[in-house]
């Protein structure tokens, strides 16, 4: 095609159109000069093809992950205590946490960008690539009464697990003849706070998930069955929602299948019944879960350029 006539076509276009191809262009020069500046408040680590899809892939944050090698040496005597977490140092000038008798380095994170691959938004909707911890939704019989209303074991906004991501209490009652109290177990020291420096939660967007804000959340049931996150249908089974846990979170006691290539299951946000929430089983696909039982925590965060 010569020059005068995709100079031509290019006028053609409607209004709207140019506006967005302008719109889009403008957002990935400012992206890449952001990059070479290193202003982002992620890195980019490249790009994972699986079974046709691209994903952009990023680091942002850090968190206990792989169990310290056999060669590396403990030299810290005493522990840095920070947000709930004892991290040593190793002869290899790693930072480590300690759980139970192993010790686990402290790596960054690595992320999927979801909506990275079709919108060119300052704001990138982040799914971790592995289980990193394990935790349950609600394990407690009781139903509790916040302001004057009753509330189901299965609520998010008042779930164990949305306060161990976020870093706040919540109140439990543990069985129905139990009195109701605050557990502020993970208040100021949740995965939010071990996680993320304070320059990274400038650019940590809140996000409102089942009806209530979080800095950090679980995926909701629409966001894992989206086509254009590359995700399947609910009944399908599908690679794409595999995960597999860290061996941070394996020494929780999420575990893999007995099957090489499954992963494990992990919580979405949505509440199923008063019984239980949904979630993704082994092989990808969505599934019931019960709340008392710890499943995989895959973080996923709104950001910011």
């Amino acid at each position: 095609m010569k020059l005068y006539e995709k100079i031509a076509g290019f006028l053609l276009l409607p209004v709207a159109s140019i506006l967005v191809l302008l719109f889009t262009s403008c957002n990935v020069m400012e992206e890449y000069f952001e990059e070479s500046l290193g202003l982002l408040p992620y890195k980019k680590v490249g790009t994972e093809t699986i079974e046709g899809n691209d994903y952009e892939i990023v680091t942002f944050g850090e968190f206990p992950q792989s169990r310290k090698r056999d060669d590396v040496r403990i030299v810290s005597s005493n522990p840095e205590i920070k947000n709930g977490l004892n991290y040593y140092r190793g002869d290899d000038d790693e930072r480590y946490v300690k759980f139970g008798n192993e010790f686990y380095k402290v790596e960054p994170i690595r992320w999927r960008i979801l909506t990275g691959r079709y919108d060119y938004s300052e704001r990138k909707l982040l799914l971790a690539e592995s289980i990193l911890s394990g935790c349950e939704y609600y394990p407690y019989a009781g139903e509790r009464v916040i302001s004057s209303n009753i509330v189901g074991k299965s609520n998010y906004e008042h779930s164990k697990i949305r306060a161990y991501l976020n870093g706040l209490s919540y109140q439990k009652r543990e069985n129905l003849s139990a009195d109701q109290q605050e557990d502020d177990t993970f208040l100021g020291k949740g995965f939010y706070q071990q996680a993320f420096s304070d320059y990274e939660k400038m650019h940590i967007v809140t996000k409102e998930v089942q009806g209530c804000r979080n800095s950090v959340f679980l995926l909701s049931l629409d966001d894992a069955t989206e086509e254009d996150y590359g995700f399947a249908p609910a009944g399908n089974e599908d690679v794409h929602r595999i995960r597999r846990p860290t061996d941070y979170a394996a020494a929780m006691g999420i575990t893999l299948s007995i099957f090489e290539e499954r992963g494990c299951n992990w919580f979405l946000s949505n509440p199923r019944d008063s019984m239980g929430a949904y979630g993704i089983d082994d092989c990808g696909k969505v599934s019931d879960e019960h709340l008392v039982f710890p499943l995989g925590v895959v973080p996923a965060v709104y950001v910011e350029r």
